[in-house]
């Protein structure tokens, strides 16, 4: 899957794979837009470090950024076609070090963006 960098970002730093990090979020509307979602999407710096980057081990038996990135979307979309989008939890399940399946929590919001719009912004359930 090819990812860059959304026109109306102005990131002050970028990670791997062309992401924009602003204010402690990773910008993913790219890949929310090959998924369907058409607004701002965000993650958290946390849940782009925890849960959408695979330890040495997991990437050993396949997993990537972009395969989670995708299965994020997914599991998103199947928990906001039961109807409240505005704020949900929803569970991902990623491959661990030791190859097993590990189930994490998520949570998802709507969120006033710079330029008026709003868009939705995962976080971990810990995280404000």
């Amino acid at each position: 899957m090819q990812t860059g960098r959304p026109v109306s970002v102005q990131p002050t730093k970028t990670i791997p794979g062309s992401f924009p990090l602003q204010n402690g979020f990773v910008d993913i509307s790219e890949v929310a837009r090959k998924a369907g979602f058409h607004c701002p999407f965000m993650v958290s710096r946390r849940v782009w470090e925890d849960v959408i980057t695979p330890d040495d081990t997991a990437r050993m038996y396949g997993q990537t950024e972009s395969a989670r990135l995708w299965d994020l979307m997914e599991s998103f979309r199947n928990e906001a076609l039961k109807g409240r989008v505005d704020k949900m939890s929803f569970a991902l399940i990623v491959m661990s070090g030791q190859r097993r399946p590990k189930l994490v929590l998520l949570k998802s919001h709507l969120k006033e963006q710079t330029d008026g719009r709003r868009g939705i912004v995962i976080t971990l359930p810990d995280e404000n």
